[in-house]
C-alpha cells in the first residue's frame, strides 16, 4: 500500500469518526432532558450552559449535523471508492459500496445513536463546542431552515415543554424508578390537581353548617361554644337570615377574661364572600389577602344566598389529605391517616370500602365480603397481631385481632406499576 493509499485510509478513519459524531450529537439533542441541562447549567457547569444554548437553536444545530453528516458521508464514500478501485481495479466500486455501508451503518450511524441515546446530556455537552462553531460556518444555510420553521409556527399554537396530564405521568414514571416516594407524588398530583378543584366540591354545605344568630343570649352561644368545639361561628341575621359576620371563639374568650358585656354584633367579624364557581386557588388567594380562615361561599357573585362555608383547613386538606384535630370526631370504622393509607376495622364491607374511599381502583377478586374475611384468605387463615401482607399494589398491617382474625389493619395503597408490553 503506497502512501497516498496510506492517507486515504487514515482520512477514512477520520470522516467515520465525524460521522459518528454528527449522528450521536443528533440523537443526544433530540432526546436530552431539557430540564436537567438547564438545572446543571444553573448550577455552574460550563459544558451544559453551551449545550443548553445549542439546544435553544435546535433548528439551526439539526441542520447543521445533518449538512456535516451528509458531508463527510459522501466524501468517506468517493475516498473509499478511490482507494478500492486502485486496489481492486473495476470491482473496486462494488467492493467500496458494501464495504462503506457496512462501516457507515454500524460505526457512523447504529452504535453511536446508542450511545447517545443511553446517555443523551453527556454526549450533548461534550460535543456542545464543536457543534457550536459549526452552527456559525453553516449560518447562511441553516438561516433558510429557521426562517421556513418560524414561519411554519406561526400558524401554530404555542408550543409546550409539557401538558399536566404529561406532568402526571412523568411523576408517575419517576416514582416507580424510585426517584420519589408514594406520599411526595401524591403531593405533586394534589397540587397539578389543585387549580382545576371548584369550591363547591370541597365546601360544607349549608345544611351541615354550625351557626348562630346574631341576636343569641350569652348562655346559647356559650352552649355552642362547647358543644361544637369550634374555633369560628357564621352570623346569622335573626331578621334576613343572610349571613352578617363570623365569630370568633378567641374573641369571646378575651372578651370574657376582660369581664366586658358579649354582643355578638360588637365581636363578629366582616364575612368574606365567595362565589361557589370559583376554584380553590382564589379562594385560598382571597383567604390570605383578607387574613381570614374561613369564607361564606354564596351562590353566585351577584347572587349572595348562602350555600355553604369553607374554611383553610379544607382548602389545606385538598393538597395533605384529612386533617383532625383533639375535638374532631374520628368517623367510624375508618379513618384516613395519609395519602391512600387508611385505619379500617375489620367488620368493615369490603366493596363499600372500595366504592367509598377507593373508587379509581378496582375490587379485588375474593369471595370474601368484609376486610376481616379479605385479610384472612390473603394469609391463608388466622392471623396475628403484627402481620403484614403484601399483595398487589396493597400493604397491609394488622394492628388488632380478636379470635384469630382481624380486628383492625392498616392498608397502604400503593401506585401500581404499569407493564411494558
Amino acid at each position: 500500500m503506497d502512501p497516498q493509499q496510506i492517507i486515504i485510509l487514515i482520512s477514512l478513519v477520520a470522516l467515520i469518526a465525524l460521522s459518528a459524531m454528527f449522528s450521536s450529537s443528533e440523537t443526544a439533542y433530540s432526546s436530552v432532558n431539557v430540564i436537567r441541562l438547564k438545572n446543571m447549567a444553573k448550577e455552574g457547569n460550563k459544558k451544559a450552559e453551551l449545550a443548553y444554548k445549542v439546544h435553544k437553536n435546535y433548528t439551526s444545530a439539526i441542520t447543521s449535523i445533518l449538512i456535516g453528516n451528509n458531508i463527510v458521508n459522501i466524501l468517506a464514500t468517493s475516498l473509499a471508492t478511490m482507494l478500492f478501485t486502485d486496489l481492486f481495479g473495476n470491482s473496486g466500486v462494488a467492493f467500496a459500496t458494501i464495504v462503506m455501508t457496512i462501516v457507515v451503518l454500524v460505526f457512523g450511524e447504529i452504535t453511536p445513536k446508542i450511545i447517545a441515546s443511553s446517555h443523551p446530556e453527556k454526549v450533548a455537552m461534550r460535543f456542545a463546542r464543536p457543534l457550536s462553531l459549526l452552527i456559525a460556518i453553516f449560518k447562511p444555510i441553516s438561516f433558510i431552515a429557521v426562517k421556513a420553521q418560524l414561519r411554519w409556527d406561526e400558524d401554530e399554537e404555542k408550543k409546550v415543554t409539557a401538558t399536566e396530564d404529561e406532568l402526571l405521568e412523568i411523576v408517575s414514571t419517576i416514582e416507580q424508578e424510585g426517584v420519589l416516594v408514594q406520599e411526595e407524588r401524591e403531593l405533586i398530583e394534589s397540587v397539578i390537581e389543585f387549580d382545576d378543584t371548584a369550591i363547591k366540591d370541597v365546601m360544607v354545605p349549608r345544611d351541615d353548617v354550625i351557626w348562630i344568630y346574631d341576636n343569641a343570649k350569652t348562655d346559647e352561644l356559650k352552649e355552642m361554644i362547647l358543644t361544637h368545639k369550634l374555633s369560628r361561628f357564621p352570623v346569622i341575621s335573626h331578621k334576613t337570615l343572610n349571613v352578617v359576620g363570623v365569630l370568633r371563639v378567641r374573641d369571646v374568650f378575651e372578651a370574657m377574661v376582660a369581664r366586658k358585656k358579649i354582643s355578638i354584633p360588637k365581636l363578629m367579624s366582616e364575612p368574606l364572600f365567595i362565589s361557589q364557581r370559583k376554584k380553590l386557588p382564589q379562594i385560598l388567594e382571597s383567604i390570605q389577602k383578607n387574613r381570614v380562615h374561613m369564607a361564606i361561599v354564596t351562590e353566585s357573585a351577584k347572587i349572595d344566598n348562602f350555600v355553604g362555608i369553607v374554611t383553610l383547613e379544607d382548602i389545606l386538606e385538598e393538597l395533605v389529605g384529612e386533617i383532625y384535630d383533639e375535638y374532631d370526631l374520628l368517623p367510624d370504622h375508618v379513618v384516613e391517616i395519609g395519602h391512600h393509607t387508611f385505619e379500617v376495622e375489620g367488620k368493615v364491607n369490603l366493596a363499600h370500602f372500595f366504592d367509598e374511599y377507593l373508587d379509581d381502583y378496582e375490587l379485588p377478586k375474593t369471595s370474601a365480603r368484609s376486610i376481616a374475611g379479605w385479610v384472612a384468605e390473603l394469609a391463608g387463615g388466622r392471623v396475628r397481631k403484627g402481620k403484614e401482607i403484601d399483595f398487589e399494589n396493597y400493604e397491609i398491617k394488622v394492628l388488632a385481632t380478636k379470635e384469630g382474625k382481624a380486628e383492625k389493619i392498616e392498608l397502604t395503597v400503593l401506585t401500581p406499576i404499569e407493564s411494558e408490553e
